[in-house]
């Protein structure tokens, strides 16, 4: 009776977190996953706000294209805004485009200024601060062969402690 008692809180706890949206950032803290992205069933339901709604933002895309390319060798730009935080309180972003559409490299600039060169858009890319890059391409999971994500595009974490809500793709 008393293990009985044990599964009962326990799946009592986990349906209050899944309900209140928590449960993502939970899974995150104890797989130690970096990504956001374990697969799962998308559905159409609006969820509940977690902390403040302020961290939910719909992205947005604007894409421009420069005709006079002098010192900057990047033809073309997207901005993107952060559709919360995640993992480590980093901003996070699923931008629809795979990698690989966006060039060979890109220049990914967060709008305090922090730039990051990713060099090999068909790669996962990390840096020491928190920066994360996925590609979108191949199977989901963790390392460097695991390119996929969830919703088939970039995913894209901001460095530890970086509140920029927005971040532009220049390639």
């Amino acid at each position: 009776m008393k293990h009985f008692l044990k599964i009962l809180l326990i799946l009592s706890v986990s349906l209050l977190l899944s309900s209140c949206g928590e449960w993502d950032n939970l899974v995150d803290s104890v797989t130690g996953s970096d990504d956001d992205d374990a697969p799962a069933v998308q559905t159409e339901a609006a969820r509940k706000p977690v902390a403040t709604p302020a961290t939910k933002t719909e992205t947005k895309t604007t894409t421009t294209e420069k005709k006079d390319v002098k010192a900057d060798e990047y033809s073309h730009k997207a901005t993107y805004t952060s559709y919360g935080t995640r993992n480590g309180g980093r901003q996070a972003w699923r931008i629809p485009k795979k990698g690989p559409e966006f060039g060979k490299k890109i220049k990914v600039v967060f709008s305090d200024g922090h730039t990051v060169y990713v060099k090999n858009t068909s790669r996962n890319y990390r840096e020491s601060d928190g920066f994360v890059f996925k590609p979108g391409l191949g199977p989901n999971g963790e390392g460097e062969d695991n390119t996929g994500t969830a919703h088939g595009g970039v995913y894209l974490h901001a460095p530890y402690g970086n509140r920029s809500k927005q971040v532009t793709f220049y390639y």
